[in-house]
């Protein structure tokens, strides 16, 4: 059963990352993730990855992360947001599911446009080193985890 991760990607022992020699290959392996961008008033939340993250670290994303066994993607977004940020949100539209390849990772992503009544908040400083909430068309100021942009494409706010 995978435990919660964060932003494209989960931390080393989460979504299967531990070593599995009966896996092993030289073929990318895949994975899914819900991404939840979340919006307040005109601006979205970015946050920005820590260093010891198995993928992109240091880089800034949206909330994300594995989902447990059994739990669905809505179920699955709303808990990894309020995990890495506090924030209580409600999902307001789903986007159409992409691919992003980051190394050796195929991401399947399903991307969910959230609302939050606060701006206030809490990061996860284990997974998370800082946030920011930004216009959507100034993600291209930061250095983003693939897919990023598309993320923003998918729920119409690019």
């Amino acid at each position: 059963m995978a435990e919660s991760g964060n932003a494209l990607a989960c931390r080393a022992r989460d979504c299967g990352f531990k070593s599995r020699p009966e896996l092993s290959s030289d073929k990318m392996k895949t994975r899914f993730v819900p991404v939840g961008i979340v919006k307040h008033s005109d601006k979205i939340l970015i946050i920005k990855r820590g260093m010891n993250n198995r993928t992109s670290p240091g880089k800034w994303g949206y909330p994300s992360g594995c989902l447990k066994e059994f739990e669905n993607a809505e179920d699955g977004i709303l808990r990894e947001i309020k995990e890495e940020t506090g924030l209580e949100v409600k999902i307001l539209k789903k986007g159409k599911i992409f691919e992003v390849e980051d190394n050796d990772v195929s991401w399947i992503v399903l991307t969910f446009l959230c609302e939050s009544g606060s701006e206030k908040v809490t990061v996860d400083m284990d997974e998370t080193t800082d946030h920011r909430w930004i216009k959507p068309e100034e993600i291209k100021n930061y250095d983003m985890v693939p897919g990023a942009e598309k993320d923003l494409k998918v729920v119409g706010l690019l």
